[in-house]
């Protein structure tokens, strides 16, 4: 699914990842570990599209998205979470999953007059596919 392939980032002198390549499978739970200051966290930047390497690539389902912006990597699917997430704490783990996905039509104030049952069709696919998401946690 994520295929890092000799990735390198250098700030100035400073080379904060030097030749790194992995391979995320599909379906897997992989963890990245390492001392302080060992790259990791600039490592994940880079995947996201934080900032693009000095050099090397990264493909995502065998799609090169190497140096893509963090928006562009959202709809594929890619997006880096922080250690510390910010959730809606008056609202349930599904509600937190409902506000994700981007440009939903409910998302506009006439939509809500013109097109409700656009906005009903598209919200119960984005309930289904949060619930898929859950259930695959439990």
């Amino acid at each position: 699914m994520i295929r890092v392939e000799n990735v390198s980032k250098r700030f100035g002198g400073v080379v904060a990842v030097d030749g790194c390549s992995l391979e995320v499978a599909s379906g897997s739970m992989t963890g990245l570990i390492g001392p302080n200051g060992a790259g990791k966290t600039t490592l994940f930047n880079l995947i996201a599209g934080f900032f693009p390497p000095s050099s090397g690539r990264i493909t995502l389902d065998g799609r090169d998205v190497t140096g893509r912006r963090t928006d562009q990597l959202f709809h594929l699917g890619l997006v880096r979470t922080f250690q510390i997430p910010h959730e809606f704490s008056r609202m349930t783990v599904l509600e937190n999953l409902l506000v994700v996905p981007a440009g939903q039509s409910g998302e506009r104030l006439l939509n809500g007059l013109l097109a409700w049952g656009r906005i009903r069709e598209q919200e119960a696919t984005v309930r289904a596919r949060a619930q898929e998401v859950l259930d695959s946690c439990a």
